[in-house]
């Protein structure tokens, strides 16, 4: 009895351990706290000078 009551448990905190981390976030948003990479700054300069 002892055996199978541990193995629920470890099981359970197994489960919830994995189900923690793939939390679904979305690691390709950008962070718009960050100043823009420089191949970033070249595609905006790029593209200003497009639209003159």
């Amino acid at each position: 009895m002892e055996k199978k009551y541990l193995l629920t448990v470890m099981s359970a905190v197994l489960s919830l351990g994995l189900l923690s981390a793939c939390n679904g976030g979305d690691d390709n948003e950008p962070d718009t706290s960050e100043e823009p990479s420089e191949q970033q700054q070249q595609n905006n300069e790029e593209r200003e000078e497009e639209d003159d």
